[in-house]
């Protein structure tokens, strides 16, 4: 609380602060810019501890991206099926994730979908600003982060975009059969 008033009473805060009627600001930017702006601070953290500590320091960023990306997620939960559904569907609304997408349903049913991604922002963004981490830093809990939303999803790649491949294969799958009611 302290902290924070200090912080609102410095220029230029105090002088935002009174010119709109609440702290809530938005602006409109591209898929590649919020990228930039979450994760640039990251990635060059990242690659100085792996530069420094080696094979211990990227598992330190592994471990530390897997918590970040478990507790955005945190209690987010429900069925094989309504995961497969949302992930082969096309996004009616642009977002972090979606935003300059291109991907192909080469297959699916409701336990089961293989799709090709043929262009990511994501990657576009890490293969530019950061290719040494990128992998780590976006893809890498990709199959955890899954897990957590169902335990019994699995989810395989060969190669991704994010590694220079052509394209990201997802092969996201459920291992265990379901009941019959």
């Amino acid at each position: 609380t302290e902290a924070k008033s200090l912080i609102e009473a410095a220029p230029p805060v105090a002088q935002i602060l009174k010119l709109f009627s609440h702290a809530a600001v938005e602006k409109e930017i591209s898929a590649y810019a919020a990228l930039h702006l979450r994760f640039d601070g990251l990635a060059r953290l990242a690659g100085q501890l792996i530069e420094q500590q080696g094979k211990q320091g990227e598992l330190i960023v592994y471990d530390l991206m897997t918590a970040s990306r478990l507790a955005a997620n945190k209690g987010v939960t429900g069925s094989v099926e309504a995961f497969i559904a949302d992930f082969i569907a096309e996004p009616q609304t642009p977002n972090l994730f979606s935003a300059g997408l291109d991907f192909q349903v080469v297959r699916s049913s409701a336990r089961e979908a293989l799709v090709h991604v043929r262009a990511c922002e994501w990657a576009r963004y890490f293969r530019e600003r950061h290719p040494q981490v990128g992998y780590l830093m976006a893809c890498s809990t990709d199959e955890v982060a899954y897990k957590a939303f169902n335990p019994d999803l699995r989810m395989q790649r060969t190669h991704t975009l994010m590694e220079g491949a052509e394209l990201c294969d997802f092969w996201i799958h459920a291992v265990a059969e379901k009941a019959d009611p």
